[in-house]
């Protein structure tokens, strides 16, 4: 059984969101999403979270793509990846040849990271600027 895991915020969902996460299923058995907690979240900035983490860990909960949906309070979730073992960690494309911490974890825990495209760029803080703008 391969294992994907896939990270983020998810502070309102929108649909790169949904691309990433029916691209990442399709790498694996089963798609395990880690969610940043609310306090990750608002350090992002004001007027954050949007959607506390219960609402955004049960929207995604909800998508066919998507197994299982975990909280997870660290800066990165490097150590969620150690006791995991996944084949598979996701990031998106706008992350690659950055150098990013959880290479170094997957190549520790003998897996990958697997970088996707979208398609779409957008970004939750962006919709989030633009909504504070008015």
């Amino acid at each position: 059984m391969k294992i994907v895991v896939c990270g983020g915020c998810f502070d309102v969902l929108h649909g790169g969101h949904v691309k990433l996460l029916q691209e990442a299923r399709k790498l694996g058995d089963i798609l395990i999403v880690l969610v940043n907690d609310d306090a990750y979240v608002a350090r992002k900035g004001p007027c954050r979270p949007i959607l506390k983490l219960e609402e955004r860990m049960a929207i995604l909960r909800e998508l066919r793509s998507v197994s299982i949906v975990l909280p997870f309070s660290a800066e990165d979730p490097c150590e969620m990846l150690r006791m995991i073992e996944p084949d598979i960690f996701v990031k998106g494309s706008e992350y690659e040849g950055k150098g990013i911490v959880e290479e170094a974890t997957m190549r520790e825990v003998g897996g990958k990271v697997v970088y996707i495209d979208s398609g779409i760029d957008t970004h939750s803080g962006n919709l989030i600027a633009m909504l504070e703008r008015g």
